[in-house]
C-alpha cells in the first residue's frame, strides 16, 4: 500500500506542458457552489452528502488518502448513481466543493457558498490496460502531450488458504492548464485472479492544483471550532463525577 502511494504521489506531480486554457469538469467553472453543481448535472441523479471529507489532488485518484485519513469533513460531496458515457465508456462521477472559510476565520457551511475545486470519473470497463490507452489518446488530442508514470510493485496476499506475490502496474498521465487547473488519467491493473482482493481501478480525475492549502487552512479553522466546542462543554459541567 505504501507503494501505491508513492505511485500517487508522482502521479500529482506537475511534469506536463501546460496545455493553455484553463481545464474543467464538463464546463463547470471551478468556484461554483454545490447547489449550480447540482443544477448543472442534474440529469446524473447526484446523490449529495454534507459533512463529507474533502480529498487532497495529490492523492485524488486513490480510493482513500492515508496521509488524510482522519481529517475533519470539509465540504459538501456528490456521487453519481447513474452511468454516464465517457469517450464510450460507463463512468461515475463524484465531485467535491469545499465550505467558504471567511476571513475572520468563521466556516461557512452552507451549501449556496460552498467551492466546486475537483472531480472525477471512475469508470466501469473489462479491459483496463486498452480503456486507459484509449483515454490516453483522446485526452492527448484535447490537451496535448501530458507526463506519464508508470510504477511495477509486487505485493503479497493471503486468501482463502492460498498465499504468494503477484505483479501489480500503476499507470498515471498528467496534463496542466492554466489557471492552476489538471486533468489526470489513473490505472491500476494486475495479474491477481482473486475478485475480493481486485485494487483494478481506472479513473480520470479534474481539479484545482492549488486548493490543497486552503484544504489546510480549513482544516485548522474546524479544529479551532471543534475546540471551542470543547472548552464551551466542560466549563461548567460536574456530569458523571
Amino acid at each position: 500500500m505504501k507503494k501505491l502511494v508513492v505511485a500517487a504521489i508522482l502521479c500529482s506531480l506537475p511534469f506536463s506542458t501546460a496545455f493553455a486554457d484553463e481545464i474543467t469538469f464538463r464546463g463547470i467553472p471551478w468556484g461554483s457552489s454545490m447547489s449550480r453543481v447540482e443544477e448543472k448535472l442534474s440529469d446524473k441523479q447526484l446523490s449529495v452528502q454534507d459533512e463529507a471529507g474533502m480529498r487532497r489532488w495529490e492523492n485524488i485518484q486513490s480510493v482513500y488518502d492515508p496521509n488524510y485519513f482522519d481529517e475533519y469533513p470539509s465540504g459538501w460531496s456528490g456521487d453519481s448513481w447513474a452511468k454516464t458515457d465517457v469517450a464510450g465508456y460507463d463512468a461515475y462521477i463524484k465531485v467535491y466543493c469545499a465550505y467558504d472559510l471567511k476571513a475572520d476565520g468563521s466556516v461557512d457551511r452552507n451549501k449556496e457558498n460552498s467551492e466546486f475545486y475537483a472531480a472525477k470519473y471512475d469508470f466501469s470497463v473489462m479491459d483496463y490496460d486498452t480503456a486507459y490507452n484509449v483515454l490516453k489518446s483522446k485526452l492527448t488530442s484535447l490537451y496535448g502531450t501530458g507526463k506519464e508514470t508508470v510504477e511495477n510493485y509486487k505485493p503479497f496476499y493471503a486468501y482463502d488458504g492460498k498465499s504468494g506475490y503477484y505483479h501489480q502496474e500503476a499507470k498515471c498521465t498528467v496534463w496542466n492548464g492554466d489557471n492552476n487547473t489538471a486533468v489526470k488519467l489513473y490505472c491500476i491493473t494486475e495479474d491477481l485472479d482473486i475478485e475480493i482482493l481486485s485494487s483494478k481501478t481506472l479513473s480520470i480525475c479534474y481539479g484545482k492544483t492549488d486548493k490543497d492549502e486552503d484544504l489546510d487552512k480549513l482544516q485548522k479553522a474546524i479544529y479551532q471550532e471543534k475546540l471551542g466546542e470543547e472548552y464551551k462543554r466542560q466549563s461548567s459541567s460536574t456530569n458523571g463525577l
